[in-house]
């Protein structure tokens, strides 16, 4: 299973995919766009991990190559820009099984600029386009439905717990 992650910096994304590729037992492949800290911890996890052309339009046929070239052709796109380069790869090759991984909740604050609103509508037309998307708490479903962010295959993967069900 490859995943596209845009960076190894400290966030909760990155923990999250790290601790999924060094216990599970399946093998995944950590593409990035921009090295950071956590490079190391994939390293001493055995990880692999391939750094990938920081340029999206680049990035989007390295990693189709580097598919192509695979027998696996399932791509786990981890925070909106993978989701991009994501949604590009399943429009030139339909074959490759493009999943998004949506790691947050919508809410007023982070839809507020031009250039998220910009991106949710992009997010908006590709989410029914993809094989399927992942949330990581029915809320964080329910606020991505809100704006239209939908697939027939939705499934929530909690990476925690929600409040609601302890009061």
């Amino acid at each position: 299973i490859y995943h596209l992650i845009p960076s190894l910096n400290f966030g909760g994304a990155e923990r999250m995919l790290i601790k999924l590729a060094s216990t599970d037992p399946k093998k995944h492949v950590v593409l990035y766009l921009h090295t950071g800290p956590l490079k190391k911890t994939l390293d001493e996890n055995c990880v692999n991990s391939i750094k990938i052309i920081s340029s999206q339009i680049k990035a989007t046929f390295e990693i189709l190559k580097l598919l192509k070239s695979s027998k696996n052709t399932h791509l786990v796109c981890w925070l909106y820009e993978s989701c991009i380069i994501g949604s590009a790869i399943k429009i030139i090759n339909p074959d490759i099984c493009v999943i998004f991984n949506f790691r947050n909740t919508l809410d007023n604050v982070n839809t507020r600029s031009i250039k998220r609103k910009v991106v949710l509508k992009v997010l908006c037309f590709f989410s029914s386009k993809v094989n399927s998307l992942i949330y990581n708490s029915t809320s964080g479903l329910e606020s991505y439905n809100s704006y239209r962010i939908t697939n027939v295959r939705e499934e929530v993967i909690p990476n925690g717990f929600e409040l609601n069900k302890f009061y």
